[in-house]
């Protein structure tokens, strides 16, 4: 707990020996409520399990409220859209651990509080996994209309090698165009396929609801946590937690999104996907 100065580092070392983070709050407060957007997305959470960099991501879009820290309560996040993070995912390693919460706002120095719940008695087996997660993002990404066209550019969330379960992912996505941009369908390649195992109908489809989005709505399960008018530039974003769903893969597995519109334009596209695997 303490001030965190620009381009500054705040981190804390966990018990050593098998253990497990069961409940992860990081709290920032006492800065100037203008600058909420730009300084919670300009934080960010690296965690390093068992001296593996497994987290890498905004502190905005880690704890599930994508590039506007989102208000949410639902399965595994809680956060208060002020400053209050909460994350539930259990996060187990087998002899040490640390996080670090890192102000890269340039001229803001809030007050960080990080407070991690560590199970101490949990048992390291050999099909235990890390837990990870994974930031991306691009801007003025080409949006296309012509659906019968080979030309459609695909945008990746996730490439990952190995063997584990995707538990989740939340996208942002600024769109400037005036219609919809969410024609693109979800391609999700596991192992070996040379055909997406998993092959959606359209990004609000994926997430849980359907037609363009117009209202905010949130769920045990996610949902989509900001829907403003579809006047340019206009923002989304969308939260999916597989609680139940799962995506299990043995070698490897490719998350991507087709880029198509109701009508031409660009967006920019951010997400985090998060993940146990057997490293």
């Amino acid at each position: 707990s303490g001030w965190l100065d620009s381009d500054s580092t705040m981190t804390i070392s966990l018990p050593n020996g098998n253990a497990a983070i069961r409940n992860l709050r990081v709290r920032v407060g006492k800065y100037d409520p203008e600058m909420r957007e730009s300084l919670l997305r300009r934080m960010s959470v690296e965690i390093y399990f068992d001296g593996i960099k497994c987290v890498d991501a905004p502190l905005s879009d880690f704890f599930g409220g994508g590039s506007d820290a989102a208000q949410i309560n639902s399965w595994y996040f809680t956060n208060d859209g002020k400053g209050t993070f909460d994350t539930r995912f259990v996060m187990p390693y087998r002899d040490s651990a640390r996080i670090c919460i890192k102000n890269l706002s340039g001229d803001v120095q809030p007050k960080v509080d990080i407070i991690a719940s560590v199970d101490t008695d949990f048992e390291w087996h050999t099909n235990t996994m890390h837990f990870h997660a994974q930031y991306r993002a691009d801007e003025d990404l080409p949006l296309s209309n012509d659906y019968e066209g080979d030309n459609i550019m695909e945008w990746t969330v996730a490439d990952i090698r190995g063997k584990g379960i995707v538990k989740g992912d939340v996208l942002s996505v600024t769109c400037n165009t005036n219609t919809w941009y969410g024609e693109g369908d979800e391609k999700i390649y596991v192992d070996s396929d040379t055909f997406p195992s998993y092959f959606g109908t359209g990004h609000e489809d994926y997430y849980n609801t359907s037609y363009a989005p117009v209202v905010r709505f949130e769920n045990a399960y996610g949902g989509c946590l900001l829907a403003e008018s579809n006047m340019m530039p206009y923002r989304n974003i969308w939260l999916r937690t597989r609680n139940l769903d799962g995506m299990i893969f043995n070698s490897s597995l490719k998350f991507n999104w087709e880029l198509e519109s109701w009508d031409p334009g660009t967006a920019d596209y951010s997400s985090v996907l998060w993940w146990y695997a057997l490293d």
